[in-house]
């Protein structure tokens, strides 16, 4: 018994051989579709590598933390040295007798406040690299999706395009290790001690 709807499969047959331009058409179509998938999956692979430490998604999240991190030590930093010379030249207001060494002491106290305000930059930029931060979480977790959906085994020993691969140059110009990764300052004093 056929099901209802269902075109007898005799039927079909001279249907799609009347139309040969269409059903070209259709396979050139689904030809395309299938390597636009291929390229997505190649593409994800380099942003997802099998090998953890070439992650890139999450080298660039850690880098924006350390900057975050970075930041703020230097800023607090400088702020505590601020506040040193601000009591500093209060004290040496408060013991001055002439006017011109008075008024160069409000100077340094007035350039203080400029770098306090100046220090406000790191809020601000933490505050957007923190933005940064979400967005590529937000992005991972897209990526992340799209190889379950596929399969995790589908990408483990694809290659990533070769145009995406950087050269050997740009490998070694990593600029400064995150924390407790690479050579630490005690390690370089030995070898020079």
């Amino acid at each position: 018994m056929r099901e209802r709807g269902a075109a007898a499969p005799d039927a079909a047959a001279p249907a799609v051989e009347e139309r040969p331009t269409e059903v070209n058409q259709l396979k050139t179509e689904i030809r395309a579709l299938a390597l636009a998938i291929d390229h997505t999956k190649a593409e994800i692979a380099a942003l997802r590598p099998s090998n953890a430490e070439d992650d890139r998604l999450v080298a660039v999240t850690n880098e924006l933390d350390a900057i975050v991190s970075s930041t703020e030590r230097a800023t607090h930093t400088i702020l505590e040295a601020a506040e040193k010379i601000d009591g500093l030249a209060q004290q040496l207001h408060a013991q001055v007798e002439d006017g011109f060494t008075g008024r160069l002491a409000e100077d340094i106290r007035d350039t203080i406040v400029g770098i306090f305000e100046a220090c406000n930059f790191q809020d601000i930029t933490g505050q957007r690299i923190t933005k940064v931060v979400r967005t590529l979480q937000f992005i991972e977790e897209r990526v992340n999706r799209m190889i379950d959906i596929w399969g995790r085994d589908t990408f483990e020993d694809m290659a990533p395009p070769p145009e995406i691969q950087p050269d050997d140059e740009k490998r070694l110009l990593n600029g400064p290790a995150l924390e407790n990764e690479g050579i630490s300052q005690a390690d370089i004093d030995k070898l020079f001690g």
